[in-house]
């Protein structure tokens, strides 16, 4: 085990077990709205404010509190405390039935997945890898993906035989599982085991590339924070950002209430959806991507809205069509690869409006803007859902469709405002330009 502690693939592979099973976890609150809802009788409405408490403690942390304790313990001890904290938040869960006592479940559950998650366990990938370092870190990422489609199913069939209580204390268990793969799989620093990171060696190389690319960029010129502030354009996509997060943060709530209610799906059946839902959400992050480099940020910001919207309009209909299983799939992947709309648009937009050199501290100030779909959409559509009906699910995926077209408009006219912008499409067209000759040449 000492060896293995010693091998920095060995530490990657805890890091993404950690992904797999926290997130994956964590993402099954959708498939118990319902469940506590009906064994409660408090609305599903009600219940998803636990959504609200849940980001805002999570914001609230991470803001004032996180650094300070990851300088004083480190990664892996806040990782053992997320664990902790995820078996203890889902055993109360599994017993709480008045909404006082959800809310503070859902205020732990903020909190878990701030110390079980994502944060600590990219601050342990870079400490241990110089070189392939992003790559790996974006494939352990991919891990919340791979836990959706994996774990759901079988929290489904959970559900259906023993009811979602026991579910919650299976969830329990699997923290269990994710305390000692915290405990014996992941070192935070390799310094603790007297070892060099992955890469190490070529460091001096990294740093100098590094370097070179920053320098590129700040030639390359763009506008500080102070000066984008000053500017339309950076409040427009403030505003866009927020917004074009509604549409892909509704479906993640509250697709559990909207398949179990209004469709009419079993929990089994739910579950089997809801893995397929997982996939197609890592496979938009994927697909914007692409979008953005081939096509520009223009048509990608256009090509995913109306995948959003055309998601949503299919929602609507197939509540007058629930036996149409072509309808629900294509239901289940449109919204699904609208997913990513909340979090990986920004890194597109905003070297486009304000250049590259300040892209680091102008995408900062953004964070909220990301996150206010994750504290308004429970306050916006709770009680429009209250009821579970097709008319009321009917109105809110009205009001997302509203949602996602303003959106839409907001950043289109944000980004051809951009200050920087003709000077980013010219640097981008030479780039292209130079790569293609480069191709050509060899």
């Amino acid at each position: 085990m000492k060896t293995l502690k010693r091998n920095p693939w060995y530490i990657a592979a805890g890091c993404f077990l950690q992904m797999f099973l926290g997130m994956g976890l964590c993402s099954s609150f959708s498939m118990m709205l319902p469940e506590i809802s009906a064994h409660t009788g408090i609305s599903t409405g009600s219940i998803s404010g636990n959504l609200t408490v849940a980001y805002l403690a999570s914001f609230i942390v991470s803001m004032f509190f996180f650094k300070p304790l990851l300088r004083k313990f480190g990664a892996k001890k806040l990782l053992i405390f997320g664990d902790l904290l995820l078996m203890f938040h889902y055993i109360l869960y599994s017993y709480a039935e008045t909404i006082w006592f959800l809310r503070i479940c859902g205020t732990l559950g903020g909190l878990v997945t701030l110390f079980a998650c994502a944060t600590p366990v990219s601050v342990v990938i870079t400490n241990w890898f110089v070189d392939k370092r992003s790559s790996v870190l974006a494939f352990i990422m991919g891990g919340y993906g791979f836990g959706g489609m994996i774990i759901l199913p079988i929290v489904g069939r959970l559900i259906a035989a023993y009811g979602y209580q026991v579910a919650y204390r299976c969830h329990a268990l699997g923290g269990v599982l994710l305390l000692l793969v915290t405990i014996f799989m992941i070192v935070d620093d390799p310094a603790k085991l007297g070892v060099k990171p992955y890469g190490y060696e070529k460091a001096a190389e990294i740093a100098a590339a590094v370097a070179a690319k920053k320098e590129k960029e700040s030639r390359q010129g763009g506008l500080d924070l102070a000066a984008a502030r000053k500017t339309p354009s950076y409040w427009l996509l403030w505003i866009g950002l927020a917004i074009s997060s509604f549409p892909g943060v509704a479906f993640r709530f509250y697709n559990g209430a909207f398949f179990r209610g209004p469709i009419g799906l079993d929990t089994v059946t739910y579950s089997n959806w809801a893995s397929v839902l997982s996939v197609c959400i890592a496979a938009g992050m994927i697909l914007m991507g692409v979008m953005a480099d081939k096509l520009g940020s223009v048509k990608m910001v256009v090509l995913m809205h109306v995948v959003s919207i055309v998601g949503y309009a299919c929602a609507i209909v197939l509540m007058n069509n629930t036996g149409s299983f072509a309808l629900l799939l294509v239901t289940v992947i449109l919204c699904g690869m609208n997913g990513p709309l909340d979090n990986a648009t920004a890194p597109y937009l905003i070297p486009e409006a304000f250049g590259r050199k300040y892209y680091d501290e102008i995408i900062g100030s953004y964070a909220g803007a990301m996150m206010i779909g994750n504290v308004c959409v429970p306050m916006l559509l709770g009680g429009i859902i209250s009821d579970g009906t097709a008319a009321s699910f009917g109105l809110a995926w009205k009001i997302i469709i509203g949602f996602g077209a303003a959106a839409m408009v907001i950043l289109l006219v944000g980004l051809f405002k951009g200050p920087y912008r003709k000077q980013y499409l010219a640097l981008r067209a030479a780039e292209k330009q130079q790569k293609a000759l480069g191709t050509a040449e060899e």
